[in-house]
């Protein structure tokens, strides 16, 4: 829905005195850059606003709280129809930021990526529970394989951005598809993310594929077992690979990571519920 409130309708002197940072800081968490360019509340951050009359904001008590007569200011944005109201982070935000079963952040980058694009909060609630699912089989196997020498980097990017195609193909998020894989890429691609990086949108569900690569199957691996669905294909390819690199007896490393895909796999059902308390638009 376009907004078309003019900013005389801000009250004014209501928040002359806060400081610009403040009214931005709220802006970034609320607001992805597409949305703050695209509304007309673009007033709102630019240079020099929150400074004088103009200021709507005002920081009381910790929280952050905004005054405005429009009744078409967007929700999760700053909103108020004559009445002060605290203002609520959306459920992207939400997803992003909170804690759900002790779920790492994801990296920057891709998080920032995932803002930019108003992800559908379902998806970076997901992202976040594979990401998470990936650190755990890198630090593992760190310890057990530190001759591995897997790109870190490039595993925990790919397992934070491998369904980022699904922006675009929103049905595959709740049906099967695969659109969203080479879409996925070409989003990455298309945002300045290097091959080494972006490819894995593409392979996170091809590991027959030649050339796939340890991170490869990682990311798959993680993209599975997030929710303890075991692949026996795909566990033996990742032997495989682990077998050759650390020089260990085959039945040595298979044992070792059924152990760890075991462990990983008995919290699958606090992920399932962090994931699904995302609405999927």
């Amino acid at each position: 829905m376009p907004y078309s409130a003019p900013s005389s309708q801000i009250r004014s002197g209501v928040a002359a005195s806060v400081p610009r940072k403040s009214l931005e800081s709220l802006l970034r968490e609320v607001w992805s850059p597409t949305q703050r360019a695209r509304s007309p509340y673009s007033h709102l951050h630019r240079p020099g606003f929150g400074q004088g009359a103009g200021a709507r904001l005002a920081e009381l008590d910790g929280d952050h709280f905004a005054h405005t007569t429009d009744p078409d200011c967007p929700t999760g944005a700053i909103r108020s129809r004559g009445y002060r109201e605290r203002v609520a982070p959306t459920p992207l935000h939400r997803a992003l930021t909170e804690l759900g079963p002790d779920l790492r952040p994801l990296p920057p980058r891709a998080e920032g990526l995932l803002r930019e694009l108003d992800a559908p909060p379902r998806l970076a609630a997901h992202l976040r529970a594979v990401h998470d699912v990936a650190h755990q089989l890198l630090d593992r196997l760190d310890r057990d394989h530190g001759d591995l020498a897997a790109d870190r980097e490039a595993v925990l990017f790919g397992a934070a951005s491998h369904d980022i195609g699904k922006t675009i193909h929103r049905q595959e998020l709740s049906g099967p598809g695969s659109a969203h894989e080479e879409a996925g890429h070409r989003i990455l691609l298309d945002h300045g993310v290097e091959e080494r990086l972006a490819r894995f949108a593409r392979t996170h569900a091809s590991w027959t594929e030649p050339g796939i690569t340890i991170e490869d199957l990682l990311v798959s691996l993680a993209d599975k077992i997030w929710k303890a669905k075991r692949l026996p294909d795909l566990e033996q390819r990742a032997v495989a690979y682990l077998t050759e690199a650390s020089g260990k007896a085959p039945w040595q490393v298979f044992r070792d990571l059924d152990d760890l895909l075991t462990d990983i796999a008995a919290d699958a059902d606090h992920r399932l519920a962090f994931q699904s308390s995302y609405p999927i638009s």
